[in-house]
């Protein structure tokens, strides 16, 4: 990675004016009425050459959702929906794309059409699925052919772990195994915004509360309770967890105990995605930056000091994924972005 002395990099990959103008002649809108920012983020500083990969990929339409294929190499499959003035509703994209090279060579392989926007799009061993508003869909990965699709009271939580799926159903959390049998745990939450499978158990982020599910105790317990909606969480493989809520606060949870272990305030906007790449190296995304933070960070600064790299220059980054522990895809406004900071090695 680019860093200082102190073993940072915070980057803007496009000036504050482009930045800035892109988001205010956005054209897309969700159901959830025309998109912009809530606050403008941090400006950071302007540093060249602090990327490794830096490449945008075009689509027609904005992308929603990301998740790569775990049965093809350099495959991922996309979930894009239209501007406002378009009739189609929404579509599955399945492309080939080589994400460790520099210049991205793209080709659409397979296409879903959908009834309504894909708010989520994640991997079984098995099989594609996506959540929307109004539905539950499961697809096979090689043709994108629907084999089922079940109606839901609607929502973003997604997660799966083996063949097992897990997702939101208004104010249930419902496992679906390979079988198709289903178990469901009501909560006291009205609705479910992001899940996080740890193996039967499942991280769930709701309406101000954090909690974890157990589905083999049919139990649920309290980790952590916010002043707002908790949109995201992610799980490090051990016992932390990290949330990001509505207001943009970032929490570190330890599942052992419960409770904050720290907090952290960076994005100015609702945090629409949180995910690891190891035990001790995360990252989070909000309206107009997607930021990766690191554990063993000690040394105090301007920031907080568990701050690694900032990406700035498109909007709408809803959705992420780690394609390794330094290179990351994500949605925006335009497409994709790959992008790879450079380590200290390649300076």
């Amino acid at each position: 990675m680019a860093r200082d002395k102190e073993n940072r990099s915070t980057i803007n990959s496009g000036t504050e004016k482009d930045r800035v103008r892109m988001v205010e002649e956005n054209e897309y809108s969700t159901d959830e009425g025309e998109f912009e920012v809530s606050k403008r983020p941090v400006k950071m500083e302007l540093q060249d050459d602090v990327y490794h990969i830096h490449e945008q990929i075009e689509l027609e339409w904005p992308s929603q959702t990301v998740c790569i294929s775990n049965k093809e190499s350099n495959t991922i499959y996309i979930g894009s929906f239209p501007s406002s003035e378009s009739k189609e509703r929404g579509e599955i994209l399945k492309l080939s794309v080589d994400l460790d090279e520099k210049t991205q060579k793209t080709t659409k392989t397979r296409t879903a059409k959908v009834s309504c926007p894909i708010n989520r799009i994640r991997n079984t061993n098995n099989n594609v699925c996506s959540i929307s508003d109004q539905t539950l869909s499961l697809f096979i990965p090689s043709s994108l052919k629907k084999i089922d699709e079940l109606s839901i009271g609607g929502g973003y939580a997604l997660s799966t772990w083996n063949d097992v799926i897990f997702y939101g159903n208004g104010g249930e959390v419902v496992k679906r195994d390979s079988s198709t049998k289903t178990a469901s745990f009501s909560l006291s939450s009205p609705e479910v915004f992001s899940l996080a499978a740890l193996s039967e158990t499942v991280a769930v982020a709701a309406t101000q509360t954090l909690t974890l599910t157990d589905f083999r105790a049919n139990e649920s317990r309290e980790l952590f309770v916010s002043t707002c909606d908790i949109n995201a969480v992610a799980y490090n493989g051990e016992h932390l967890l990290v949330c990001g809520d509505d207001v943009g606060l970032l929490t570190l949870v330890d599942l052992r105990g419960g409770g904050a272990l720290e907090q952290i305030t960076f994005h100015e906007s609702p945090v629409s995605n949180a995910g690891f790449a190891t035990r001790d190296i995360f990252a989070t995304s909000s309206d107009c930056e997607v930021v990766i933070w690191d554990t063993t960070f000690t040394d105090e600064w301007e920031h907080h000091k568990y701050l690694s790299f900032v990406h700035q220059g498109q909007a709408f980054y809803k959705d992420f994924q780690f394609v390794h522990e330094n290179t990351l895809i994500t949605t925006s406004s335009d497409g994709l972005c790959v992008f790879s900071p450079k380590t200290e090695l390649e300076e």
